[in-house]
């Protein structure tokens, strides 16, 4: 049963690599996403609010655009770690990818908890600050990707430094 589910999910990932372009283009369309995602965080509002708040208060043209960008990223590396899990790879071929997947994770998931709560504060009344239950709808594979950094730094291999501007807990916000 469990090796039909497997090959399944093998001829579904295969199938849609066939109607992919090039993966490697691919990989440089993210790239651009990801670096437009660091110039938003990076620029912040004038008032000074950061990244966060303005994505979630979605005041201006540039906090509505980014939307389209994460959602874009966020559908790569939910297939990239849906694919990893069907196939595990090499470990040096899974480091690579996975320092990668941690730092989209660490980018990606704060504006995910800000649409979470933003989300949940229309259910409420506006006045009403929201429930703190992120951790139990967060994304599978936010999960995996957060596993896989945590048993990649157990056995002791050579992590990349992150980016200073990153926090290392990708819910950091949902205490916030």
């Amino acid at each position: 049963m469990l090796l039909r589910v497997l090959e399944e999910k093998e001829k579904a990932i295969d199938a849609r690599r066939k109607h992919e372009a090039n993966p490697s283009k691919k990989l440089n369309e993210v790239k651009r996403w990801m670096a437009q995602l660091e110039w938003y965080k990076k620029c912040g509002e004038p008032d000074g609010m950061v990244y966060y708040d303005c994505y979630k208060k979605r005041l201006g043209k540039r906090d509505i655009d980014i939307v389209t960008v994460k959602n874009s990223i966020n559908a790569y590396w939910k297939r990239k770690v849906e694919e990893a899990e069907c196939k595990p790879q090499a470990p040096d071929a899974r480091t690579r990818w996975l320092f990668s997947g941690v730092t989209y994770m660490r980018m990606v998931e704060p504006l995910d908890i800000a649409d979470y709560f933003r989300e949940s504060r229309k259910k409420v009344h506006p006045s009403v600050r929201a429930e703190k239950d992120y951790p139990s709808v967060r994304a599978e594979h936010y999960k995996l990707l957060d596993r896989w950094n945590k048993e990649e730094a157990q056995m002791g291999t050579k992590k990349k430094s992150k980016a200073p501007s990153l926090t290392e807990d990708s819910c950091f916000w949902t205490n916030y």
